[in-house]
């Protein structure tokens, strides 16, 4: 249908109208319903399955299910929906939009500026000092209480 409409229309409802009603929809509606039931690691995986299947081609839906994986992550782990949106508009825009319009070189330097841009978020996301992945852990302090005889 999205190929059909006028390229304006078209690029809108990829970059903009999709990310926000999918991510409502699996990040949203149905995170909330599985994670009731299911572990966070089942939650994840179903909505990521979910999100790939409904993409409706092998190819598409095998990168949108890894791209599930690391949206449900960052649902997970920072409880923000609104993050999930963010990513996948950039990463619908990115992966929609023809930059060949504007030359020969200006695909590669949008392409390498985006992948730097999603290196630096993914880098944000790991290392976040109170939820990241890759945060320090606080060692346990042992106190030792010695008992005095008196």
């Amino acid at each position: 249908m999205i190929s059909m409409a006028s390229p304006l229309w078209a690029m809108v409802a990829t970059v903009a109208v999709a990310p926000v009603v999918e991510e409502f929809i699996f990040r949203g509606f149905m995170f909330e319903r599985l994670s009731r039931v299911f572990s966070p690691r089942m939650t994840i995986f179903l909505t990521a399955l979910a999100f790939g299947l409904v993409h409706m081609n092998l190819i598409q839906s095998s990168y949108a299910f890894l791209v599930g994986l690391v949206f449900g992550y960052f649902r997970a782990k920072y409880e923000d929906l609104w993050g999930c949106i963010l990513f996948h508009i950039f990463a619908n825009f990115f992966g929609s939009f023809d930059f060949s319009y504007f030359g020969e070189l200006v695909p590669i330097v949008v392409y390498l500026c985006g992948m730097l841009l999603f290196i630096v978020m993914m880098i944000i996301v790991l290392c976040d000092k109170e939820k990241g992945l890759l945060k320090k852990k606080e060692t346990e302090k042992v106190i030792i209480i010695e008992e005095t005889n008196g």
